[in-house]
């Protein structure tokens, strides 16, 4: 099954023109605003991804945190990673703020300047209220304030990853690193997290459904369909660049190139220190731990859980793809199937 929808999605995806005729720069009142977003998904070597860009687009330009502060007399700085993620859909005091706050964090407009934006948390739906999601909140900021036309302008790239596999790093992340649990303390958290949110969620597998319970906000960012469905019925399909963290991982360089000729802007080659031909995804991948045989089997237990609860939801995802391909001939897909337990 999984072999027959690659081979379709592999076929199409090959047939896709991209367009390069987008206007390089969003400007409001004389500055940048985003049109270069990566919506994530979490976990999926987004930061990797970021810093690539950064580096190699001279036109593509990333928040100024002093910049802000400075216009915003902000008494409470910024932290440093706000340089790639802004957290301005996801947070509801900064979308308040509207568009005037946003830009603060970018330059003057220039005719060949992209502003990025690569908050993870987007491609999520964290509970928000009907016709309050985050698709929602950045079409109607950029509805009200930007000039028409802008919708077919925007770029957004989706880095998917093996939803159980980024389950598992998205734990760590947040037990382990954000809240300083030991390796030994994280361990019956997890069983917890897999066992309650996997019984609950498998009754009806919808984000609506899926909400309230222990570890239930993890498992929902796995659910790749569902929310892919929502921002290509909000946002022309044309719009969307879809990789994988695999890809990423295996030719860089030909990714760096595919978001080039997306939104029209040069890359600055060589594109990237390769150590046999893969970018290096693995120094942002998280938290390492040394596990004991007993942490190792609970591990090894919750990914199988997570596998087995994901099973349909990839078939799901997968399918979707294919028919996406087909009925739209402007989106494009650079990447290959990720397989259960990758």
């Amino acid at each position: 099954m999984f072999r027959a929808l690659f081979a379709a999605v592999a076929v199409l995806s090959a047939l896709r023109p991209t367009k390069c005729d987008r206007a390089d720069t969003f400007c409001f009142r004389g500055r940048a605003v985003p049109s270069l977003f990566i919506l994530g998904v979490q976990k999926s070597g987004t930061t990797t991804l970021h810093d690539l860009i950064a580096d190699r687009f001279p036109n593509v330009v990333t928040a100024d945190l002093d910049q802000h502060a400075t216009i915003f007399s902000a008494h409470n700085p910024d932290p440093r990673y706000y340089r790639k993620e802004l957290h301005f859909l996801d947070e509801k005091e900064r979308y308040v703020e509207g568009l005037p706050w946003y830009s603060s964090y970018f330059p003057n407009c220039t005719s060949k300047k992209v502003a990025i934006d690569s908050t993870p948390n987007y491609f999520s739906n964290e509970g928000q209220a009907q016709g309050d999601e985050f698709w929602h909140r950045l079409h109607k900021a950029y509805n009200t304030h930007l000039k028409p036309g802008w919708e077919q302008k925007i770029v957004f790239v989706v880095v998917f990853r093996d939803p159980a596999t980024r389950f598992l790093s998205a734990f760590k992340h947040l037990y382990v690193r954000d809240k300083g649990a030991t390796g030994q303390q994280s361990f019956p958290i997890l069983a917890r997290a897999v066992r309650e949110s996997t019984k609950s969620c498998a009754v009806n597998y919808t984000l609506a459904a899926c909400q309230g319970e222990f570890g239930h906000d993890m498992l929902r960012k796995g659910f790749y369909a569902e929310l892919l469905k929502y921002w290509i019925e909000t946002f022309p399909t044309s719009n969307f660049l879809l990789s994988t963290m695999d890809e990423l991982k295996r030719s860089p360089e030909e990714l760096l190139r595919k978001i080039s000729h997306t939104i029209g802007t040069p890359l600055d080659l060589p594109v990237i220190q390769q150590t046999n031909g893969a970018a290096n995804v693995e120094h942002n991948k998280g938290v390492q731990l040394h596990l004991s045989s007993a942490g190792k089997q609970i591990e090894r237990k919750a990914l199988e859980e997570l596998q087995q609860f994901y099973d349909p939801l990839n078939v799901k995802f997968w399918s979707q793809l294919v028919l996406l391909l087909r009925q739209h001939k402007h989106v494009s897909f650079f990447g290959r199937l990720f397989t259960l337990g990758s």
